[in-house]
């Protein structure tokens, strides 16, 4: 079976390879160091027993924090290494855990994977979210090494796709342990995929766990920016075929409310000059985050141009708009807004979060808007209304508030693999 995937992936390499990458080129967009994917994997650094815990790219490595630290700190006598498949996701891990090892994920060939199995050999295999590789999985199975799903989610897309791919591989899912899923939704699309009810379990979102208010923290980044008393509003994880509208919501509402301050932050540093001719045909100036003079430009649209300030960004904000909601991409991380009390706006595909985003309109905490006029019209009238602004933000937090618990949940179903497995080779 393993020959079988290696043919594929070669093929694909062959013919679509060659595309890819000039596209990625074209877009600015980094690629991984292939030989970090292929063979130069990371020796642990001890002896002591390994848990490797792996996600995609930025949202997955963020959501295992709390996982990685509750990890480490309870079960001192094991390492903690962290994988991941993409640059910003390389990136942010590195930044964010500065005391383990960081490294990409092996492609899915079976030499690849049968190499950097041997070199961490891991006690315990962690997959954040779901992604599912074939020979990767084929490979812990043969190794017997546990591997658990935390966080899980899969949205309808890809089970259809898993499923195709089961018609090859009937076995794809059985080398997974444990499904901890974030919700009934994706529960119910694993068991439709055939998975016993008794490996699934509804966990809840390990987002909700790791949020944290920073409000000092919060008002300093106010006060580098230059946005003193003025109100703000933030764009965050902002799409190709957003900004435009962003741009013309916040002109509108500028009308009324003069000092209106606009902070946006891109999903994708990499369009951030065309974004710049886009505000800039519009009438708009814009002064980017890391520029020395961003304090001093004061009627000027911040573009954020650094990682891992956006909770920060959405602590001082009075309204935000979440990208990856007006074109379909599913949306982002809504909890985020909500702990910091900020009422938010979303474009009408949030398909991803869509539990959530239930939840917050329910309270009057989420606005859908569908197109540039309705995006205009509710900002304008959301900037207007403090009282309702207030109280939207306290019900947000009281979201929130109701989902914590899914990391003791996900701690306790761990520890049934790491207490049995400690000091073995």
């Amino acid at each position: 079976m393993t020959l079988i995937f290696d043919l594929l992936y070669l093929l694909a390499a062959v013919i679509v390879g060659p595309f890819y990458l000039l596209y990625r080129l074209l877009k600015k967009k980094p690629t991984a160091p292939l030989g970090a994917r292929l063979w130069r994997f990371p020796q642990p650094k001890s002896r002591l027993p390994v848990v490797w815990i792996h996600g995609v790219s930025v949202g997955e490595i963020l959501a295992a924090r709390g996982l990685v630290d509750r990890t480490q700190s309870e079960w001192a006598d094991h390492e903690v290494v962290i994988s991941c498949t993409t640059p910003t996701g390389f990136a942010v891990a590195r930044r964010e855990y500065p005391g383990h090892r960081v490294f990409f994920c092996p492609l899915d060939f079976s030499f690849s994977v049968r190499r950097a199995l041997k070199k961490i050999k891991p006690k315990l295999f962690i997959l954040m979210e779901l992604e599912l590789w074939p020979n990767l999985l084929m490979e812990l199975k043969r190794r017997q090494i546990p591997l658990v799903l935390a966080n899980g989610r899969i949205s309808a897309g890809s089970a259809r796709g898993y499923r195709r791919l089961q018609t090859i591989h009937p076995g794809l899912l059985e080398p997974i342990s444990k499904f901890l899923m974030q919700d009934d939704l994706h529960a119910a699309r694993l068991a439709d995929l055939g998975v016993p009810a008794a490996r699934i379990e509804v966990f809840g979102n390990l987002k909700v766990d790791n949020l944290e208010v920073d409000s000092a923290a919060s008002r300093y980044l106010a006060i580098e920016l230059g946005l003193g008393t003025s109100k703000v509003f933030v764009a965050g994880s902002t799409h190709e075929g957003e900004d435009e509208a962003v741009f013309r919501a916040y002109l509108a509402a500028r009308r009324d409310l003069r000092d209106l301050r606009l902070v946006l932050a891109p999903r994708h540093l990499e369009r951030l000059e065309s974004i710049e001719s886009l505000a800039s045909s519009l009438g708009l100036k814009t002064v980017r985050r890391k520029e020395p003079q961003v304090a001093d430009e004061s009627s000027s649209v911040v573009l954020v141009d650094t990682l891992g300030e956006l909770p920060l960004l959405f602590g001082l904000a009075d309204v935000v708009f979440l990208g990856g909601s007006l074109v379909d991409v599913g949306g982002h991380n809504v909890l985020e807004p909500a702990i910091c009390r900020v009422v938010q706006i979303l474009g009408p595909h949030t398909q991803s979060v869509q539990g959530f985003v239930d939840e917050l309109r329910a309270v009057g905490a989420a606005i859908i808007v569908d197109d540039d006029v309705s995006f205009a019209r509710e900002l304008s009238e959301i900037l207007d209304d403090a009282p309702r602004r207030e109280a939207a933000g306290l019900a947000a937090e009281a979201v929130v508030v109701r989902h914590c618990g899914a990391l003791d949940r996900t701690m306790n179903v761990l520890s049934c693999f790491l207490d049995s497995r400690s000091g073995s080779d």
